[in-house]
C-alpha cells in the first residue's frame, strides 16, 4: 500500500485515496458506478443462486446401520448444492463490502485532499472481515463512516473498535445513538453524566448503561468524577452535538469542576465521535 501512495505523490484526493485501498477487496480499481453497476449485478446473481438452491435442496437420505444418513450416491448433485451454497455466501459477503465502499464514496466525493499515510493493511483486513457479514443499511452506513474517518486520516480507529462495532446489533447501536445527545467530550475524554434525574427523564435506564458496558462502549461505575480543570480565560470547556458548556472562574486561581460520570471506552469515544 505504502508504494502505491508514494507513486501518486504526496498529496491524494480522498476518493483517489479510497479506491487505491480498498483496491485488494474488489479486485481492481473500480469507478464508482462500477461499483454500483457490481452490485447490482451480484444481488441478481445471488438471487438466481438462491433460487436454483431452493428449487434443488432435496438432498437424499436412506437408512443404514440402524441411523438415517445423507446418500452420497449422486455425489456429483450434491456437489454442485455445496458449491452453490458457498457462491451464494461468497457473493453475499461481497456485495456487502462493495456496497460499504459505494456509501463511502458519497461521504468522500467532496472532501478535499486527505493526509497521503496509507491506511494499515491491518485495519482493512480487519475492516473487510466485519463488513462482509454487515448488510442492514443503517449499519452499512455506520461502517462506511468508520471507512470515510480511516481514509481521511488513518489510525482515527482502532482494530478494538471495530470489534465492539462487528458484534453490535441494530438495535443495540440505535440504543447507544439516543445516548449520544447527553454525551460530553472534554480535552481529557467523554462520559455520560451521571445524574440519575436526568437520564432517567430522557428514557435512559441504569440498565441500559449496564447493556452499553456489556457492549464495550461505557464504564458503569457509579463512584467515578470527571475533573474538569479552567480559569478565567478559559471559553468553552466541554461540549457535545447539541450542547456546551462554558465556566470561568471568580478567583484568579484556576477552578475545578467535578462531574459524576459514566466514562466512555476507547471504542465507546471513537464510535461516538462520528459524524
Amino acid at each position: 500500500m505504502s508504494n502505491i501512495i508514494e507513486q501518486i505523490g504526496n498529496s491524494v484526493n480522498a476518493v483517489e485515496k479510497l479506491f487505491y485501498t480498498v483496491q485488494a477487496a474488489l479486485g481492481k480499481l473500480y469507478e464508482p458506478t462500477h461499483v454500483r453497476k457490481m452490485a447490482d449485478a451480484n444481488a441478481y446473481e445471488i438471487q438466481k443462486i438462491g433460487e436454483a438452491m431452493r428449487e434443488n435442496c432435496d438432498i437424499p437420505i436412506e437408512y443404514k446401520n440402524d441411523a438415517v444418513a445423507m446418500s452420497t450416491g449422486d455425489a456429483d448433485e450434491f456437489v454442485k448444492r455445496t458449491q452453490h451454497r458457498m457462491a451464494y455466501q461468497e457473493l453475499t459477503k461481497q456485495i456487502n463490502i462493495e456496497s460499504v465502499v459505494g456509501q463511502t464514496y458519497s461521504i468522500l466525493e467532496n472532501e478535499k485532499d486527505v493526509t497521503d499515510e496509507p491506511v494499515s493493511d491491518d485495519f482493512m483486513n480487519c475492516f473487510y472481515n466485519c463488513v462482509q457479514d454487515v448488510s442492514t443499511e443503517e449499519m452499512q452506513k455506520l461502517w462506511a463512516k468508520i471507512l470515510a474517518g480511516e481514509v481521511k486520516q488513518p489510525s482515527t480507529f482502532s482494530l478494538r473498535t471495530l470489534s465492539v462495532l462487528h458484534n453490535m446489533t441494530k438495535q443495540e447501536a440505535e440504543k447507544f445513538q439516543k445516548m449520544l445527545s447527553y454525551i460530553i467530550r472534554f480535552e481529557d475524554g467523554a462520559f455520560l453524566p451521571n445524574y440519575s434525574r436526568l437520564l432517567n427523564s430522557v428514557g435512559i435506564s441504569y440498565s441500559d448503561i449496564l447493556d452499553a458496558e456489556e457492549w464495550g462502549l461505557i464504564k458503569s461505575s457509579p463512584s467515578i468524577e470527571a475533573s474538569i480543570r479552567f480559569s478565567t480565560n478559559d471559553g468553552v470547556v466541554c461540549r457535545n452535538k447539541k450542547y456546551m458548556i462554558t465556566m470561568e472562574s471568580t478567583q484568579t486561581a484556576r477552578g475545578e469542576l467535578h462531574v459524576p460520570q459514566y466514562p466512555l471506552t476507547v471504542a465507546g469515544r471513537e464510535i461516538a465521535a462520528l459524524p
